[in-house]
């Protein structure tokens, strides 16, 4: 338990510092304004000092301040200020807000009879209702994928039904005319920002807000972390992705960071669950690799009680007793879903675990879009390089028995972006899987924000393309350790055979939103690779932002709940309690 008086006697410590910290101490007695809360330490303290020297001052009415104050109440009233401001261009530093909060009433959100906001509707969007993203076509609407033009905005229908949205960002909105407001909202000069190599969370910071982005990234203005009482959630979760890695490692003879090639080499077992082992021998792999890595769970604090017990499902006596006499239990705890998880995609082969963009180009790989199937508006956006750890990389065969892994006759180039009419041939099939931890979101949930919110799958994916020319990734998803351990996976059409391979829950996200903006309204391109270029554009179109100088604000509830930097912008928009 926390003791109940902690921040009166951490207060009473600073306190004493200060004290000590100079000859000469002057201290403001909070308790003589009645506006201001009391403060336990300085009372205490001038109690048991009867003999310090008391200041007391009086200030004129009309001080320098006080014409401030007036003049500031007369231009709030549109009245002449009688003393010219010190700086005129923050005289319109208190409207904003109002005026960010007008623009943002004034966002076209009424479709009608259109099903979709026109096109030029991009130049006066703000925020995005997220949740536009995965929802689905409300009955009689067209789908976007055959809309007359894509992609899609949508909107408030005449039924009052809201329709799907094809992610607008980044935001571009045009600027208020206002030179002096607009300077202060990234629409500036001298803010371009040179970056040599892009990773997908800097990419993703830039994409939910430019301003968040530069002040994070750049400026390193964020604010200090507060240290958790319980174990940080990022160390959780690092510990069930090293627990997983040295499970595959151990049973499959892999390494972390190296690639398995399975073109030249073969190997005893293709995944866990065709190994030789039990889930109970799987489990007895998976406790020894959490004995190795959290030693800190044989305390007896409440914290490691409570976690142990929750990834495990022993308390400290069996834990204890397991330890003695280590021997294959059945799986219990969040490591037990893991393992039972695994043991549901025996078709899948790993054969990269931590894979680094490094291993190919120390510089980052380099990813570019042909102009034609850029979005939104076919225009060509400057290329750029990312670097990233892919968590891991699994081979799908060819055939649904699990007999044909290589094909001989594919090319040996990099696989284009669209395939339609195209005669590449892959000589290998890949999927991609982003392993993520979480207490609050449904699997379902952190799929879909990987899929059509975030940047890193996408990525990653096209990465790995261009560093193995003849691969084809034909499918991405989120791996969710949590209560229950699943392998969400958004597969391509190309290969109808992966629908009936043991490789993850299967998600058709993607399947009614996304074609290629160089086609019509009956598209026959493969959804899952329109999907890839258009999370590619969004990335590339971010960078350019970036580059261009473009740090305007883009505020919305979800964003700013959970911005760094928040308490330094003027224009945050706070969630009512």
């Amino acid at each position: 338990m926390l003791r109940p008086d902690g921040p009166i006697r951490k207060a009473r410590h600073f306190l004493n510092h200060l004290l000590f910290s100079g000859k000469e101490t002057i201290i403001l007695d909070p308790s003589l304004d009645d506006a201001a809360p009391p403060t336990a330490p300085i009372r205490e303290w001038i109690l048991l000092n009867e003999n310090i020297e008391q200041l007391t001052l009086e200030f004129s009415a009309t001080s320098p301040r006080d014409h401030r104050q007036l003049d500031g109440n007369k231009l709030t009233k549109g009245i002449k200020a009688q003393y010219s401001p010190i700086n005129p261009s923050s005289i319109s530093i208190p409207l904003d807000i109002q005026l960010q909060r007008e623009r943002e009433r004034r966002q076209p959100d009424i479709v009608d009879d259109n099903q979709y906001l026109p096109f030029e509707s991009r130049d006066h969007i703000f925020y995005l209702d997220y949740s536009d993203l995965f929802r689905k076509t409300p009955p009689g609407q067209t789908i976007p994928r055959e809309f007359s033009s894509w992609p899609v905005i949508g909107g408030i229908t005449k039924d009052g039904k809201r329709t799907p949205t094809i992610d607008p960002r980044p935001f571009t909105p045009i600027s208020t005319g206002i030179n002096v407001s607009d300077s202060r909202h990234g629409h500036g000069t001298g803010l371009g920002q040179n970056v040599t190599t892009w990773s997908a969370s800097r990419l993703h910071d830039w994409l939910k807000c430019p301003r968040s982005g530069w002040l994070n990234r750049v400026l390193k203005a964020n604010q200090e972390e507060l240290q958790s009482e319980d174990l940080d959630s990022r160390t959780h979760g690092n510990l069930l992705h090293f627990i997983h890695h040295d499970i595959l490692c151990h049973i499959l003879k892999m390494k972390i960071g190296e690639e398995f090639d399975s073109i030249n080499e073969n190997r005893e077992n293709i995944s866990i669950g065709n190994s030789y082992l039990s889930k109970n021998e799987v489990m007895k792999v998976a406790l020894e690799s959490l004995d190795s890595r959290a030693p800190w769970l044989d305390r007896t604090d409440a914290v490691s009680i409570h976690r142990l017990q929750v990834l495990t499902g022993m308390n400290r006596e069996q834990y204890n007793e397991w330890l003695a006499n280590p021997t294959p239990v059945e799986p219990k705890g969040r490591i037990g879903t893991i393992i039972e998880a695994e043991f549901s995609i025996s078709d899948g082969m790993p054969i990269g675990i931590e894979w680094d963009t490094d291993n190919y180009d120390e510089d980052g790989i380099e990813i570019d879009i042909p102009s034609e199937i850029t979005s939104p508006h076919m225009q060509k956006l400057p290329p750029i390089r990312v670097k990233g750890q892919i968590d891991r990389v699994d081979q799908v065969p060819f055939d649904k028995d699990g007999k044909l892994w290589f094909n001989k006759d594919g090319d040996n180039s990099i696989a284009p972006l669209k395939l339609t009419d195209s005669d590449w041939k892959p000589k290998r099939l890949i999927i991609i899987r982003d392993l993520k931890t979480s207490e609050s979101k449904s699997s379902k949930e952190r799929h879909n924000i990987g899929l059509l919110e975030e940047l890193q799958l996408a990525i990653y994916a096209r990465a790995w393309e261009i560093a193995h020319p003849g691969d084809l990734v034909v499918g991405v998803g989120i791996s969710l350790f949590s209560h229950k351990t699943s392998h969400n996976l958004e597969i391509s059409n190309v290969f109808p055979h992966i629908n009936k391979l043991d490789i993850g829950i299967i998600s058709r996200t993607t399947e009614d939103l996304y074609r290629f903006p160089n086609e019509n309204n009956n598209p026959s391109s493969d959804q899952f690779r329109a999907w890839l270029t258009h999370r590619l554009s969004v990335s590339l179109g971010v960078a350019n932002n970036a580059k261009l100088g473009k740090v305007h604000p883009t505020p919305s509830k979800k964003v700013c709940t959970y911005c760094s930097v928040k308490q330094i912008c003027d224009v945050k928009m706070e969630d009512g309690f």
